[in-house]
């Protein structure tokens, strides 16, 4: 049997531009989804998009120290 997880919402208000809300209206209708299933889905990609670039460049700066560090070295590999 499937355990179902129940998923705590929070009511909000927000005003956006029209063209904007026009455009998310059409693709729920496209998608045969709800406007606010289009809203969260929109949300969570912008979240997840975020948070990864944010790793990028934790790991871009750790690559760049690296890159310093060994600088020397790089050198003496290319010869």
């Amino acid at each position: 049997m499937q355990e179902t997880t129940t998923i705590k919402r929070q009511t909000i208000s927000i005003s956006i531009e029209l063209p904007l809300l026009n455009a998310i209206e059409n693709i729920a209708q496209n998608e045969k989804i709800s406007v606010q299933a289009t809203l969260e889905k929109a949300l969570r990609n912008f979240v997840e998009q975020t948070n990864s670039q944010s790793v990028r460049q934790n790991v871009m700066e750790h690559f760049n120290a690296s890159l310093s560090k060994n600088h020397r070295l790089g050198e003496l590999l290319a010869k």
